[in-house]
């Protein structure tokens, strides 16, 4: 899959993921929107127009646990259900290894923001 604006372009792999943002934000974390998953090499690419985009890898494993539907997916006890569960997760498994090595997966959780009187 591939993200044009204008003249840029940014490519997504299996296991990669694009937030597409005003220009004005300045991290990742303000925009997160999938707080549960674990992400890595976080690479911000601009398209100008006043938009951007945080283009980065997830940690798939983290993905089925934070995403419902993925999760009543994989545990799922039906005939059919299952049949399309194990075809997912040997997929999984490829783009694990894929993934494998290289820098550790982190959170990257919204800042806390508190009120002062």
């Amino acid at each position: 899959m591939t993200i044009t604006s204008g003249a840029r372009k940014v490519a997504l792999q299996p296991g990669t993921s694009a937030v597409i943002v005003p220009s004005h934000v300045t991290a990742f974390e303000h925009v997160n929107p999938a707080q549960l998953v674990s992400y890595r090499r976080i690479v911000e690419h601009e398209f100008g127009s006043g938009l951007k985009a945080y283009r980065s890898e997830f940690a798939i494993q983290t993905a089925i646990h934070a995403v419902r539907p993925l999760k009543a997916l994989v545990v799922s006890g039906d005939k059919s259900t299952s049949r399309i569960a194990t075809q997912f997760l040997k997929t999984l498994t490829i783009l694990m290894q894929l993934q494998a090595g290289g820098e550790k997966f982190n959170q990257f959780m919204r800042p806390q923001m508190t009120a002062w009187k």
